[in-house]
């Protein structure tokens, strides 16, 4: 996924019904990280990040709109799994939260839809990056707690190996 933050400004003379979200856009809520259902919220507040760009408006390709889910399911496996620091989900709160000002702003007509279009690009944009960090931190600490190594690889090969001669 293109991580670099792209000026959209061409949307700004888009057909307006193109980018009207209104409808789309439910669970675009400010998460809250004292909340005990923050899992829940997380899975909704995600689902508009991947659906919309890509199933509404095409603003991603297909092939980003796999990768940002990609990294998501591992995010939200660390969240499940409380492997993620007070810090982590406060960031991602942070985010969720200009977005869901930037929703609230659109929908009372303060910002266009082109601008909010953008905001909710770049911030995208931003949750991509720290889900790959997430994803990243989350698969070695997996392998540190299943002991994998270089030697894995071979017992797996030499296990294959076995399967096919018989």
């Amino acid at each position: 996924m293109n991580t670099k933050v792209q000026k959209i400004s061409y949307l700004e003379n888009v057909n307006v019904e193109t980018l009207d979200f209104s409808l789309h856009l439910n669970d675009i809520t400010a998460l809250d990280p004292t909340n005990d259902n923050i899992l829940y919220h997380f899975c909704l507040f995600n689902k508009d990040l991947m659906f919309w760009p890509y199933m509404f408006n095409k603003l991603i390709s297909r092939d980003e709109f796999l990768e940002f889910k990609n990294v998501e399911e591992y995010a939200y496996n660390a969240l499940k799994e409380e492997q993620l620091s007070r810090f982590q989900i406060k960031s991602i709160c942070d985010l969720s939260e200009i977005l869901s000002e930037a929703k609230l702003l659109r929908e009372i007509g303060v910002i266009k839809n082109y601008e909010f279009v953008e905001i909710f690009m770049q911030v995208r944009g931003k949750l991509f990056q720290k889900y790959s960090a997430i994803k990243k931190a989350y698969l070695k600490k997996q392998i540190k707690d299943k002991g994998i190594t270089k030697n894995s690889a071979q017992r797996l090969r030499a296990k294959l190996a076995c399967l096919n001669e018989n």
